[in-house]
């Protein structure tokens, strides 16, 4: 019988210490003693596969208020994304997944635009430190032209900032110009 190794069994620890802390934040919600709000479900317009029926509409007859399924001011559900990453692989014509890819950058710029950058780093299989070599499995082609339709540029322009190498900035020089504004 073989025995677990030492990735399983941080993995199984890891689940139960997220399970009991989830049972816990439940039931001191429930007896009141959490500092934190209890989050209420918003009130849903539409499912999250009516949704993705909405991102499989064409770019230009595309309304992202009508995608979004969670509340104002709600984060991005994952689901959301899976949903769509989902519709994407079942997808053979690139314009398919363009349109789709577009719809759902739209509908995050629209809804959540702090969500933006999670969302495209999890598009441009960036899940993890490179060295670690895991990817999601979405062509850097398709990521590029989504981007371009969404943001409404040119595909070169989005090519020349993901070469942009990012330079290092003291946090003193952030404060400084921070003071400045």
């Amino acid at each position: 019988m073989n025995e677990p190794d030492s990735a399983q069994i941080k993995e199984a620890q890891l689940e139960k210490d997220m399970k009991n802390d989830y049972s816990s934040k439940i039931k001191d919600a429930q007896l009141g003693k959490s500092e934190e709000a209890v989050v209420k479900k918003p009130k849903v317009l539409i499912t999250p596969d009516e949704s993705l029926l909405e991102l499989k509409n064409k770019p230009t007859s595309f309304d992202p208020k009508k995608a979004a399924y969670w509340g104002k001011e709600q984060r991005v559900p994952f689901m959301f994304v899976v949903k769509a990453l989902d519709a994407i692989s079942k997808e053979s014509g690139r314009i398919a997944i363009t349109a789709i890819v577009c719809n759902m950058l739209r509908t995050v710029m629209e809804t959540t635009p702090e969500d933006l950058v999670a969302v495209v780093y999890l598009l441009a299989n960036q899940i993890a430190p490179t060295h670690e070599g895991l990817e999601l499995g979405i062509g850097d082609a398709s990521i590029i032209k989504a981007l371009s339709e969404a943001c409404g540029t040119k595909e070169a322009q989005i090519k020349k900032q993901y070469k942009v190498k990012l330079y290092y900035i003291p946090v003193t020089r952030v404060y400084q110009i921070l003071g400045v504004v």
